[in-house]
């Protein structure tokens, strides 16, 4: 897998994650969005591209592009989304999102089954 050309997203948890395990810096092409990664996917500039299952399958929706001509090959994490506040974000603003966030939780149980998507909780 190593030997392979790979498009990721520059300064992005995917070219990071991909340094850490040790990847070649020099098989990576690093690419400012997930858009330029998969027209060079598409047109075999690369072998791969690095993105989340979920944000592959919306972009090829957005691009209407066809999903089934391609392939997950490699799972390099399974790290969950995560949202980062400010330092300065006071306390009162991060405990009314997550007081809303956990109001919602059924809601995304909900649509994360309809969708067939992994029942992770955050």
């Amino acid at each position: 897998m190593l030997n392979h050309k790979i498009a990721t997203i520059q300064g992005d948890i995917s070219e990071i994650s991909l340094l850490q395990m040790g990847f070649p810096d020099f098989n990576m092409a690093k690419v400012q969005n997930l858009e330029r990664a998969f027209i060079m996917l598409q047109s075999g500039r690369v072998d791969m591209m690095m993105v989340s299952m979920h944000g592959f399958q919306h972009l090829t929706d957005r691009l209407n592009a066809d999903a089934s001509k391609y392939e997950q090959v490699w799972r390099v994490n399974q790290i969950g989304n995560y949202l980062a506040f400010n330092k300065k974000t006071p306390d009162k603003v991060i405990q009314a999102y997550q007081k809303s966030l956990d109001n919602v939780a059924s809601e995304r149980r909900l649509i994360k089954k309809k969708y067939n998507l992994p029942q992770i909780e955050y």
